[in-house]
């Protein structure tokens, strides 16, 4: 097993989050200050790591978006399959944690990095707190885009040669089927013409 295997292979899931309640924005460049901060996806390693979308109210309450996942077959999809998301409704979390939580920006000369810190106590959002800007070179963006893009082809070249392994049994027994049924046809038709 390669370490490009490996890594691929424990990469960390993350969540979505929301945050409408207000960041700090005044050290942020003017690039990224002017934007509605509520309407931006975040993401954060610091919840449940399960691709869940999460969201902080104007309140400042912290809330789960509940879903219920369905694979549906999609033509048009890549995959073959679409993972269909049914809403059920928003739960408000009550834990006492720390959520760091992240971005890119990309502006028009850079792009930039920007994490936040924010510490919930039972859920109602206590503290939050610029952790760091980094600017980042387009073309470094643009080499992990493709990067990622990549990792994901692999990603499902190998779900699809998961799902043909798991094939390969159900077709065998599917032609064994088939010939066991031409033969008892065949056999059937022989002693039919004999009457």
């Amino acid at each position: 097993m390669s370490s490009n295997e490996i890594s691929q292979r424990n990469m960390p899931m993350f969540d979505r989050l929301f945050f409408e309640a207000e960041l700090p924005t005044d050290n942020l460049p003017e690039e990224i200050k002017d934007q509605d901060m509520s309407e931006l996806e975040f993401q954060t390693h610091d919840l449940y790591k399960e691709m869940d979308t999460w969201s902080v109210s104007t309140a400042g309450e912290l809330f789960l978006h509940e879903v219920e996942q369905n694979i549906v077959n999609g033509k048009d999809s890549s995959e073959g399959f679409i993972l269909e998301e049914k809403p059920l409704g928003i739960k408000k979390v009550e834990e006492t944690k720390s959520v760091h939580f992240y971005r890119v920006f990309e502006c028009k000369d850079l792009d930039y990095w920007v994490s936040f810190d924010a510490l919930f106590h039972k859920g109602k959002l206590v503290l939050v707190e610029l952790n760091e800007i980094n600017e980042i070179d387009k073309e470094q963006r643009k080499e992990a885009k493709i990067k990622a893009d990549k990792f994901m082809e692999s990603y499902k070249e190998r779900q699809e040669r998961k799902t043909h392994a798991i094939l390969k049994p159900v077709k065998l027994l599917l032609g064994l089927f088939l010939v066991a049924l031409h033969w008892v046809g065949k056999s059937i038709s022989g002693i039919h013409s004999k009457l």
